[in-house]
C-alpha cells in the first residue's frame, strides 16, 4: 500500500494541480466574507466552477487525493496542505481537508488548525475537530479568545465561537439515540466543566444562545438541571418590566404625520422591551394603520409587476386573510404563551400574504423587469400568511418536551425561503421570527440585514421595490430607473 501511495502521490504532483497555472484559491475569514455582495461572493464560487472546467481530470485526481488519505500516507501531508489551503477547485479540496483529517498526524492536525478562521464552512468544522484532537484539555483556552464579547458582536465575527460549540452537539439521530461527528465530544465536554459552564452562562445570548441550548438539551439532565439551579440563583433576573400605560396619542400622531413621523411614533413603540396592559393594544392599534399603508402600496406594486409579465410562485402576487386566521392566530398565542408581536399579527389581520418571488416552473426566463439582474440577485419580497404556524409550533413543542425551558429555543416561524430558494438554487434557512417576542416588532431573522420587520418591510417596499438585494447593485442606472418607477407614488410607514 504504500509503494502504490507513493506512485500515487508522484502522480498527484505531476498533474495541473502543481504546475502553477492555476489561480490559487482566495481565502477570505469569516468577517471579510460576510461583507462581501452577492457580485462579490458569487465571484469568488464562479473563479473555483472556471478552474474545474480548465482541468477536466480533476475527478480523477480528487480520487487520488481520498486514496492518500485512506492509506494515512504521511508523506503527502505538505501536498495536501497546499491543496487544502490554495486549490481553487472545491471538490479536491474538499478531499484533501478530509484526507488531512484521516491521517491524523501532529502535521495533518496542524495543517486543519491553521484553517480555522477561514470562511469555508468545512474549513472550520475541521479546524475544530483537529484543536480538540491535538490538545483536548487546552482547547478551552486555545479557542477562548473567539468567545470574546467585541469579536462576537461583529458580523461573522462569532463563525468560530458558535463552530466550537456546535462540535458538542448531535449531528444525527437513531433508534439507538443522538450521534455525534466527533464520538468523543460528549466525554470532551464531561471532562473539562468550563465547556458546560460557558454553554450555561451563554444560554440567553442574542447570537450564541441557540446553539448554547441545544449542547445542553443533549447533555447529563441531571447536570443541566443543576448548573441552571445555581445560576438563577447567580443572575439577576432577566424578565423584562411591562410598560402598560398607553400615550393616548400615538395613533393620531401616526396618521397624521408624514413618513419621518411615522417612523417615529413606531420607534417609539419599538424603544419598549415588553409591551403589555393599555399600552400594547395601543400598539396594535398603530400597527394596524400602518398595514393599512403597506397593504395599499403592495397593491401599488402588485399592479405594475403584474403589467410587467411578473408571475409569483405561489399563484399570487398578495394574498389576502383568511377567515381562519383569527383562530390560528389566537391558537399560536395559546401555545406560545404570549400575544403575536403587534407588527406581525397587524400583517396577518391586515395584508395577509405576499409573493413576489418569481414563478420558475414557468417555461422560458423571467422578465428581466429593465434590470439586467437574474433572481439569484433579487431577493423578491415574500412574507407567508400565517397558515403555517401552528405545524411549526407543535413540531417545536415535541422537541420541548422534557427540558427545562430555558433550554428550549423560541419558536420560530419561517415567512419566507431565503434569497437563493426563490431563484430555485439551494441556499440557507428560511427568513424567520421567533416567539415569544413581547416588544412591537420582532427580528425578521437568517435575513442577511436581520433588521426588524417593518424595517425589512421599509426598505425593501420604499427603497428597492419589492427586491431586496437591489440594494447592491443602487449604483445601476437600469436598477434605478426599475425602482423609480415601481416606488413612485408609494406612501411612506
Amino acid at each position: 500500500m504504500a509503494d502504490d501511495a507513493s506512485l500515487v502521490l508522484a502522480r498527484l504532483e505531476s498533474s495541473p494541480l502543481f504546475a502553477g497555472s492555476l489561480r490559487e484559491r482566495r481565502r477570505y475569514d469569516h468577517v471579510t466574507f460576510a461583507a462581501l455582495s452577492t457580485v462579490e461572493a458569487r465571484a469568488s464560487m464562479q473563479a473555483g466552477i472556471d478552474a474545474a472546467a480548465a482541468v477536466p481530470s480533476w475527478h480523477a485526481l480528487a480520487a487520488d487525493v481520498r486514496m492518500l488519505g485512506t492509506a494515512r500516507h504521511a508523506a503527502a501531508v505538505p501536498r495536501l496542505r497546499r491543496l487544502w489551503e490554495t486549490c481553487p477547485i472545491q471538490p479536491i479540496r474538499v478531499a484533501a481537508g478530509q484526507a488531512l483529517r484521516t491521517i491524523d498526524s501532529p502535521e495533518s492536525r496542524a495543517a486543519l488548525r491553521a484553517s480555522i478562521d477561514d470562511s469555508d464552512h468545512l474549513s472550520l468544522n475541521l479546524g475544530v475537530r483537529a484543536t480538540f484532537a491535538d490538545d483536548a484539555p487546552g482547547a478551552f483556552d486555545a479557542l477562548g479568545p473567539y468567545f470574546e464579547s467585541d469579536r462576537v458582536a461583529s458580523r461573522g465575527g462569532a463563525a468560530v465561537a458558535r463552530g466550537a460549540l456546535e462540535f458538542f452537539c448531535p449531528t444525527s439521530f437513531t433508534r439507538d439515540g443522538a450521534k455525534w461527528t466527533e464520538p468523543n465530544a460528549p466525554r470532551y465536554l464531561r471532562d473539562d466543566p468550563r465547556w458546560f459552564d460557558r454553554c450555561v452562562t451563554l444560554r440567553t445570548h442574542e447570537i450564541l444562545g441557540s446553539v448554547a441550548r441545544r449542547v445542553l438539551r443533549h447533555a447529563d439532565k441531571a447536570a443541566v438541571d443543576a448548573a441552571l439551579a445555581g445560576a438563577r440563583a447567580r443572575e439577576v433576573s432577566r424578565e423584562p418590566s411591562r410598560a402598560t400605560r398607553a400615550r393616548g396619542d400615538l395613533l393620531a400622531r401616526y396618521v397624521e404625520g408624514d413618513g419621518p413621523a411615522r417612523e417615529a411614533v413606531w420607534s417609539e413603540l419599538r424603544a419598549f422591551g415588553a409591551l403589555g396592559g393599555d399600552l400594547r393594544d395601543e400598539a396594535n392599534v398603530v400597527a394596524r394603520a400602518m398595514m393599512a399603508i403597506v397593504r395599499r402600496n403592495i397593491l401599488v406594486v402588485q399592479k405594475r409587476l403584474h403589467e410587467a409579465k411578473w408571475r409569483s410562485l405561489s399563484g399570487s402576487l398578495m394574498m389576502n386573510p383568511s377567515r381562519d386566521d383569527a383562530a390560528t392566530l389566537a391558537d399560536a398565542e395559546r401555545r406560545t404563551g404570549a400575544p403575536l408581536p403587534p407588527s406581525l399579527r397587524a400583517f396577518w389581520e391586515v395584508v395577509g400574504g405576499v409573493d413576489f418571488a418569481w414563478d420558475y416552473h414557468q417555461k422560458g426566463a423571467a422578465p428581466d423587469l429593465g434590470t439586467g439582474v437574474d433572481l439569484a440577485a433579487m431577493d423578491p419580497l415574500s412574507v407567508d400568511g400565517p397558515s403555517q404556524i401552528l405545524e411549526a409550533i407543535e413540531e417545536a413543542e415535541d422537541e420541548h418536551r422534557g427540558h427545562d425551558p430555558e433550554i428550549c429555543d423560541p419558536f420560530s416561524l419561517s415567512l419566507s425561503p431565503d434569497y437563493l430558494h426563490k431563484a430555485n438554487i439551494s441556499g440557507g434557512g428560511p427568513y424567520a421570527v421567533e416567539v415569544p417576542f413581547l416588544g412591537a416588532d420582532p427580528i425578521f431573522g437568517n435575513e442577511e440585514v436581520a433588521a426588524p420587520f417593518v424595517d425589512y418591510l421599509r426598505d425593501t417596499l420604499l427603497r428597492w421595490a419589492g427586491f431586496a438585494r437591489l440594494a447592491e447593485l443602487g449604483d445601476d442606472a437600469h436598477v434605478r430607473r426599475f425602482v423609480e418607477e415601481i416606488t413612485s407614488q408609494l406612501e411612506p410607514f
